[in-house]
């Protein structure tokens, strides 16, 4: 009779026990726990921002859109701005293309800003095409000589005008020398003061 009892007991505890939960689950979600849930929540998404913040800051962008065309410096490798001979990625716009052309001195005086031009590869003047007057630089410069000499003597300087062109119109890489070919205005002639 007393296992009985205590059985029925047992019984009772886990039927009160069940209703309870059942009534919990009609109730819906307690208020504490359902303010310790947003909270978690919150926290959460405060982490997800605060990782992806860091993850914005050790990414590096372009300030431009372009291409790269060469990188100087490798995984791991230590950049510093007082050691920098060279910059550690080269990129650029490749889809206009210009071209700096070195215009004796002697001859600067033939040249009038605005005239048409035509650039032909180095190697192969058949490969040619126009190309756009863009700007005068009006510093007359040293010639620089590409012979890779380290100790070169300037003996002319010349004057540096920029043409463009699309990079579709000529079939070539960037840095690669040009042969470019300047109208020249005709010249009037200068008549000696007669005596």
């Amino acid at each position: 009779m007393d296992r009985r009892r205590h059985a029925a007991a047992a019984a009772a505890a886990r039927l009160a026990e069940a209703q309870a939960a059942l009534d919990l689950l009609a109730a819906g979600a307690w208020k504490p726990d359902l303010a310790v849930a947003e909270a978690q929540v919150t926290a959460a998404k405060a982490q997800l921002n605060a990782a992806l913040t860091q993850l914005e800051r050790h990414t590096v962008h372009a300030p431009v859109a372009g291409e790269i065309l060469q990188v100087n410096i490798r995984s791991g490798e230590y950049l510093s701005a007082a050691t920098m001979g060279m910059p550690p990625i080269l990129m650029g716009d490749t889809q206009v293309l210009h071209v700096r052309v070195d215009i004796d001195e002697n001859d600067a005086w033939r040249f009038s800003p605005g005239t048409s031009a035509i650039a032909s590869l180095r190697g192969n003047a058949e490969v040619k095409t126009p190309v756009r007057f863009v700007r005068v630089e009006p510093y007359v410069v040293p010639k620089r000589s590409l012979t890779g000499g380290s100790s070169e003597r300037v003996d002319t300087r010349v004057l540096q005008v920029l043409y463009a062109f699309d990079h579709d119109d000529l079939p070539i890489f960037v840095g690669q020398q040009m042969d470019v070919f300047i109208e020249t205005a005709p010249q009037p002639m200068v008549q000696a003061p007669s005596q």
